[in-house]
């Protein structure tokens, strides 16, 4: 009989517990425990969250439960979130909820996690704008929904891993004299030890403010200050055409490998200010043609006639109807930026590489890095990892 998982989830506060806070860790443990799952709730008060989680956490590791949860005193949890955390199956996972303070909502979640030595903190955020999806890995989020196992905390409560980088939860001194809050100094002693944190998305997470902050509220925000996005169709995120129009706002020029019905090609066209020569013979991938591009087997002018008129708008695209590699001589010899998104076989992302990299002064990147024949070709022509953001690989110069 597989032995029930046990979790032990900790009310940190200091003044108060917000009733709605008693009410949904309740209900939360209550879903877990009729689905097999232990749970035994604890609140603890204090004058320092640093040494609250610190004390909590040490108490964590004299019973024997497999996890500890941290729940903030002004949250509302979801009733699936101990068994959503639990199924992620990861050795630190948490739920993202909204900054309250900025009135933008930001999703507290970040992708880097750069302490540089000037003392300057550069964790950068990342955009959520769709309702659903799938847990993704990232480098910080906040404590307010964290699920972490006993392998974490009692890695970090180590007398060699102390004598290093400090008591887990204390907070993190940086060479300007400023200290990271209690949740970042977690984050960075947990990267820097090279462990992986997972976020989850829950558009039910509440955040209580003067009323409570939603998902909804965010996204509200997001729409006032016109974050990018186009309906134009295709396999890209709207994260990463949000990345791709973010990018070329600092580009004078662009060449792309690959546009398909247009949909990459009007976020980097929206972007950039200067030219955008957008190369691809309408033909689909060959590996593809029985599996999403079957219309461009069967009729690839239809799908350039839907290419022109999704960009068709745009005065500064360049369109060239060919094989990539007979466009070199009709681009610049150089451009600021180069996105690759041919062919996906590795031999096909090689070749784009060694045609098109090259005339990249600014920035080389591309699309489907999480296709093993994509990152393949990558990975050998740069002899190192590129950075990724969502299936997007990049290189800056």
């Amino acid at each position: 009989m597989t032995p029930r998982k046990k979790v032990y989830v900790v009310v940190c506060y200091m003044n108060t517990v917000d009733c709605r806070t008693q009410t949904s860790v309740t209900k939360a443990a209550w879903n877990a425990m009729r689905n097999g799952i232990d749970c035994d709730v604890k609140y603890h008060v204090g004058s320092f969250i640093s040494r609250q989680r610190n004390d909590t956490a040490r108490n964590f590791l004299e019973t024997d439960f497999d996890y500890l949860m941290f729940v903030d005193s002004d949250m509302i949890i979801p009733e699936d979130a101990i068994i959503k955390l639990i199924n992620c199956n990861k050795d630190i996972s948490g739920i993202i909820y909204h900054a309250r303070r900025d009135k933008k909502f930001h999703p507290i979640c970040y992708m880097e996690d750069c302490i540089e030595d000037s003392g300057k903190c550069s964790f950068v955020g990342v955009p959520i704008l769709f309702k659903t999806i799938p847990p993704f890995q990232c480098k910080a989020l906040g404590l307010g929904c964290c699920l972490i196992t006993r392998k974490i905390i009692s890695h970090m409560f180590r007398p060699d891993v102390i004598k290093k980088w400090g008591y887990p939860f204390s907070l993190w001194d940086m060479s300007n004299g400023l200290q990271l809050g209690e949740d970042l100094s977690f984050f960075h002693r947990v990267n820097l030890s090279g462990f992986e944190v997972w976020a989850v998305h829950d558009i039910t997470i509440g955040h209580i403010d003067e009323r409570i902050i939603y998902w909804q509220d965010y996204i509200d925000a997001a729409l006032k200050e016109h974050h990018y996005c186009n309906d134009i169709e295709g396999w890209m995120t709207m994260y990463e055409l949000n990345w791709l129009y973010q990018h070329a706002k600092y580009m004078s020029d662009i060449v792309e490998i690959g546009s398909w019905k247009g949909r990459s090609t009007h976020a980097l066209a929206s972007g950039c200010s200067g030219m955008v020569y957008a190369i691809d013979h309408s033909e689909g991938s060959k590996e593809e043609q029985d599996h999403g591009h079957e219309e461009a087997r069967d009729n690839p002018d239809d799908v350039y006639k839907q290419f022109i008129n999704n960009i068709g708008k745009f005065k500064n695209v360049n369109v060239f109807r060919m094989e990539n590699s007979k466009a070199l001589d009709k681009v610049p010899m150089t451009v600021d930026m180069v996105f690759i998104d041919g062919g996906h076989t590795t031999p096909e992302v090689s070749r784009d590489l060694e045609l098109w990299a090259p005339k990249a002064k600014k920035l080389v990147c591309g699309h489907d890095y999480n296709w093993d024949s994509v990152k393949a070709a990558v990975d050998q022509y740069f002899k190192k990892p590129p950075h990724v953001f969502e299936s997007i690989w990049y290189i800056e110069r």
